[in-house]
């Protein structure tokens, strides 16, 4: 399956740009292209996003709302946001970083450079899936091994009771109401 990388910037031109810019890519990935921060909500909502690629500078909510929403969303916390900039602050690298973005970008924006960037962040989504998948397999074994042991504590305490019961008749009789006391 193809992985699916969502491009965020207000000015058409600047999109077509990259979609030029990563045609020879589009047997590998699927690309959005959208200029809004909304539309870029709606796309995570509506269906899988590996990464996003999204402009600093946007009229209305800007690209560190974007960040904030996609961190907030326990859907979409893990997906990896490369952030890209005209602008020439120097903390504005280290602001993004800070709130969850995976890497910024200064425009003009170099091909090899994003390609490498996206990949890098693409293979970073991969592993936190293989991670988030494992553990999921791991939770489940552990609650099924838990529900074993807890049925094999219980058979025990009244295969005790019972035999408990062959000797004396009250010690027998205080062990299956211990049991019935912690259940």
């Amino acid at each position: 399956m193809k992985q699916h990388v969502l491009f965020v910037d207000d000015d058409p031109s600047f999109l077509e740009g990259l979609r030029r810019m990563l045609h020879n890519h589009r047997g590998r990935w699927d690309m959005t292209f959208v200029t809004t921060v909304d539309e870029a909500v709606e796309c995570v909502d509506s269906r899988t996003v590996d990464t996003i690629v999204s402009d600093v500078m946007l009229p209305g909510r800007n690209g560190f709302d974007l960040l904030r929403a996609v961190m907030a969303s326990s859907a979409s916390n893990h997906v990896p946001v490369i952030m890209m900039t005209g602008a020439d602050q120097r903390d504005l690298k280290r602001r993004a970083l800070d709130e969850g973005a995976t890497d910024l970008l200064s425009k003009p924006i170099d091909p090899n450079d994003l390609t490498a960037r996206i990949r890098s962040a693409l293979r970073l989504k991969t592993y936190q899936d293989e991670i988030r998948t494992q553990n999921e397999t791991l939770e489940r074994k552990v609650r099924a091994r838990t529900q074993a042991l807890n049925a094999s504590w219980l058979d025990l305490i009244w295969q005790l009771g019972r035999v408990a019961e062959f000797r004396d008749e009250q010690t027998g009789n205080h062990v299956v109401r211990f049991d019935n006391f912690t259940c």
